[in-house]
């Protein structure tokens, strides 16, 4: 009998396992591929803009609306173009035939107008946070094709700039953008553009904020690098931008440029007495640095 059990225990064990050939799954909605299909988000989002008839506040609800619809993570590059140039932002800085009625480039060139247009992104920033880590590269992109708009839209774009650096959406670090030689040597753009930059920064942060903010990012003593090379002069400088109504920024230029002067005199000094030097060494080494100032 035992013999006949474990007979019928083998058979069993040896019985063919229901297998799930032909079971359907079905797909979980995040494992299915998307089309990556810029071109119709695009046309999208710019339809929503301009059924808003020029209107921030129903722009601003309506695109908050259409991110339950529209994947922004997926398309925040060119959901960022079309809120700053009006459509997709191309190489070379060439603009999309299809444009939105309303972006920052078409907006008006005063604060009153461009301020609006902050309001749109920073509502939409606080829907979607993950647009945040976007818009530095926004930025930069922007700065880059500068030379692609024209002097107005380059003045509604430098006061958005600034906005968006009193509302700490992007860090002064920016600006190193402008230093860039293709933008530089032509001083309708680099310098009218950061003339503006800082005349509209200043009137909403005041020279402490800006000072440190420029301290920051160690840009407190490469002001001059605003100017063309051939008038990198600090004569120059002080001349434009106390033309421009900004004494406050070339003040803090000087004041910063004197600090640093004395920090390397101070060095130096301990160099000297830790080497013993003579006094009329020392004398003679100071009355350079007072004649050279």
């Amino acid at each position: 009998q035992l013999i006949i059990i474990r007979v019928i225990v083998m058979c069993a064990a040896k019985e063919q396992r229901p297998t799930l050939q032909g079971t359907r799954y079905k797909t979980r909605k995040r494992d299915e591929k998307v089309k990556y299909d810029p071109k119709t988000f695009c046309e999208v989002i710019i339809a929503t803009i301009n059924e808003a008839g020029g209107d921030l506040e129903a722009i601003s609800a309506a695109l908050d609306k259409e991110g339950g619809k529209q994947d922004y993570n997926q398309y925040a590059e060119q959901l960022l173009d079309i809120l700053i140039a009006g459509g997709m932002l191309q190489a070379g800085g060439i603009i999309s035939e299809q444009v939105a009625d309303v972006c920052v480039v078409s907006a008006e060139p005063t604060l009153e107008a461009i301020r609006g247009h902050i309001g749109i992104l920073v509502g939409l920033l606080r829907r979607y946070r993950y647009l945040q880590k976007n818009v530095k590269d926004e930025m930069n992109k922007v700065l880059t094709y500068l030379k692609q708009f024209t002097e107005s839209q380059r003045k509604s774009l430098a006061i958005f700039v600034a906005l968006c650096i009193s509302e700490n959406l992007v860090t002064p670090g920016i600006i190193y953008e402008l230093f860039s030689d293709h933008l530089v040597k032509d001083e309708n753009v680099t310098l009218a553009f950061s003339t503006v930059l800082f005349s509209t920064w200043l009137n909403e942060k005041g020279i402490v904020n800006v000072g440190s903010a420029l301290r920051k990012v160690h840009l407190e003593d490469k002001l001059l690098k605003l100017l063309p090379p051939p008038k990198r002069r600090e004569h120059v400088f002080d001349e434009h931008f106390e033309k421009a109504g900004l004494t406050e920024l070339v003040t803090f230029r000087k004041s910063q440029q004197n600090t640093r002067i004395k920090r390397k005199l101070k060095d130096e000094l301990d160099e000297y007495i830790k080497d013993n030097a003579q006094i009329s060494v020392i004398l003679d080494h100071c009355q350079e640095y007072l004649d050279s100032t």
